[in-house]
């Protein structure tokens, strides 16, 4: 998802990390787990996972630039509910 999708009313595409954390934070009551996925020649890129929104939230340099649906499992961690 890119420009133009809400989440929880808000327009996230191109927010900073931390707002976006803020606000799926506030709905969920989740910790989320931020990984780095950037190398030295292309910059800052790094993967925000919400595992009870089952979305993954991308970021350069700091900003939202894609939001992909992932899945959602049961408490066991194994166990598919969506898709």
């Amino acid at each position: 998802m890119g420009s133009g999708y809400s989440l929880f009313d808000k327009e996230l595409y191109n927010a900073p990390k931390a707002l976006v954390r803020k606000v799926v934070s506030k709905h969920t009551n989740e910790i989320l787990s931020v990984e780095d996925f950037g190398e030295i020649d292309t910059g800052p890129h790094e993967c925000m996972t919400s595992d009870k929104l089952g979305i993954m939230f991308w970021f350069d340099s700091d900003n939202l630039t894609q939001m992909q649906c992932s899945y959602l499992y049961e408490a066991d961690c194994e166990t598919v509910i969506w898709p």
